[in-house]
Parts: C-alpha cells; structure tokens; sequence
C-alpha cells in the first residue's frame, strides 16, 4: 500500500478512536455533569456538600471530559515517538496554573481546584491540538 492509502487509513483509524472514546466516556461525563447535584446527594446525603460542592463537581468533572479528548492526542503523540512532548505539554501548564494560583491566591474558594482542573486540561488540549494541526500530516509516513 502506497503513503496516501496508509495515511487516509491511519486517519480514519484515529478518527474512530476518537469517536469511541467521546461516546464510552467524553458524552457520559458531560451528562454526569447534568445530574452532579444528584450524585452528590445520593452519595454523601449532606445538603451541606450538595450545595456547596455541586458546581466544584461540574467543574472537575468538565476537566476529566476535557481530558479524555486530550488522552486521544497524548496516545497518538507517545506512539509516534514524540512522548518529550507530553513533558513539555504539562510543564507549560504548570507554569500557566501556577500564575493563576499565585495571582489569586487571596480569592481561592472550594470550586477553585475545579477551575485549576479545567484549565490544566484546557492548556493540554489546546498545545495537543495545535502540535496535531501543525504536524498532522507528518505523523504516517
């Protein structure tokens, strides 16, 4: 098989994991988003957490959806040999959320780890995407 018939294989191959992965896991967190309240409520039964927990709930729950689209750019970049990227992907985001935490460190509040969470996933989604943009079509060979 020629380059162009492997790569349109690999693609549409990638594609359907991608499809697979939002389906098995990226939709089903989002709906669980939906009904935090009611998780917390049948899991802890303090209307205490249920109200002050709910909305930090959403929000690492939003940053796990948004991670397991991430986890499809990381598998590709690791199998392609590329895992140094996923070293510098997490240091960039550690540097973005530790200028977040240092300049609001006075306004921290319970749903702040949630914040933290989405915006970590968010930074390695976006680097991941932009690599997988930028280098797409030098991944086949």
């Amino acid at each position: 098989k020629g380059v162009s018939e492997r790569n349109t294989m690999f693609w549409r191959s990638f594609g359907r994991f991608v499809v697979g992965v939002m389906l098995t896991a990226t939709f089903p967190i989002l709906i669980a988003i939906l009904f935090a309240g009611w998780i917390l409520t049948a899991w802890l039964g303090n209307e205490f957490f249920v109200e002050n927990g709910t909305f930090a709930l959403q929000l690492l729950l939003l940053g796990v959806a948004i991670n397991t689209l991430y986890g499809c750019i990381y598998q590709l970049m690791v199998a392609s040999g590329r895992s140094s990227l996923v070293l510098k992907f997490n240091l960039a985001s550690l540097v973005v959320l530790a200028i977040v935490v240092l300049s609001s460190w006075e306004s921290l509040v319970i749903s702040s780890g949630g914040y933290m969470w989405v915006l970590w996933n968010s930074v390695l989604l976006l680097l991941g995407l932009g690599w997988l943009i930028l280098s797409g079509r030098k991944i086949v060979g």
